[in-house]
């Protein structure tokens, strides 16, 4: 199972910089997201806007080595942007997959930041 926050390995990331590991938290937290506004685009039916918000929160969480979020942001962003159509049929899912996933590493990285 991938790791919600990999500390050992975002610090490598940064060349072990743990003032700019500190930055890349900050921009993490301060990332607008909401399950609501996600869910509102889908059923609105903007998939390419709903791709972009999630590809947002997966660029901030590859930056930060949070795996498990990336990935799940992955298999979503694909999936809205129509490059793996046999799992539209899983779409809620995938947005409640991913939508977990974000509150989880949200908690995680929120006890990291102090």
């Amino acid at each position: 199972m991938s790791e919600i926050f990999n500390k050992k390995i975002a610090l490598e990331m940064v060349g072990d910089d743990s003032e700019l590991l500190s930055i890349l938290v900050q921009a993490f937290l301060s990332v607008e997201f909401s399950p609501e506004k996600l869910n509102e685009l889908v059923l609105s039916k903007k998939n390419a806007e709903a791709a972009s918000y999630v590809h947002r929160v997966k660029g901030a969480a590859r930056q930060l080595a949070m795996e498990k979020l990336a990935q799940t942001g992955q298999k979503l962003e694909d999936v809205l942007r129509e490059k793996n159509t046999g799992e539209v049929q899983k779409l809620q899912k995938l947005i409640d997959d991913f939508c977990e996933c974000y509150a989880e590493s949200l908690k995680t990285i929120q006890k990291e930041a102090g």
